[in-house]
């Protein structure tokens, strides 16, 4: 994420406290921040996230050391944000038993599409499938798999946008795997469930 000469005058004004420097980047960085927010956010919370990402960049910028790592040190910032708006949302919503998820929302519908690309049918049945999954993890679990499994990042990119050490981010995939394993066995063969 490279900045472009005219970008880097105004993040290095910015750092020195040019508040009309800072609008402008938020002006140039707007659609970028929202499309972190669409990728990783909760849908209802895309513009706070968005407005979130701003604010706390605006209070922390005199810190940053290199105003070439302005894009990702954003970025790190909006990845955040969409965290928290994850947290918050679980905590608002009262905790899902995995005895309560349906076994619908786990079952995968066959689709004969002749064509070899996707229908947009079984694309969708997909999408909702692994919504469902998701939707079984803690916000910070959410976060390690979108990343990794999803986005394509490297355990490096994942330490570095979530603000955990690389080992964490290993572990964590890994417990993950393993409890949806455990899950997915459950849904399978529902005598081991009791």
């Amino acid at each position: 994420m490279s900045l472009d000469p005219a970008e880097l005058a105004l993040v290095q004004e910015a750092i020195s406290g040019s508040r009309k420097a800072f609008e402008e980047l938020i002006s140039l960085n707007e659609r970028f921040v929202l499309n972190l927010a669409r990728k990783f956010g909760p849908k209802e919370e895309i513009e706070n996230i968005s407005q979130e990402t701003f604010i706390s960049a605006f209070k922390a910028i005199s810190n940053l050391k290199d105003a070439l790592a302005f894009k990702g040190w954003l970025a790190a910032i909006a990845v955040r944000r969409c965290r928290d708006s994850w947290r918050a949302v679980y905590r608002r919503k009262a905790e899902v038993s995995f005895d309560t998820v349906r076994e619908a929302d786990f079952e995968t519908k066959e689709v004969v599409n002749f064509t070899g690309a996707p229908s947009a049918e079984s694309s969708m049945q997909g999408r909702m499938e692994v919504e469902a999954v998701l939707n079984q993890l803690s916000a910070d679990d959410r976060m390690v798999m979108t990343l990794l499994y999803l986005e394509d990042k490297s355990v490096k990119e994942v330490s570095q946008l979530l603000g955990i050490t690389q080992v964490n981010v290993k572990v964590r995939s890994h417990r993950i795997k393993k409890r949806l394993l455990k899950i997915s066995q459950m849904q399978n063969d529902p005598a081991r469930s009791v």
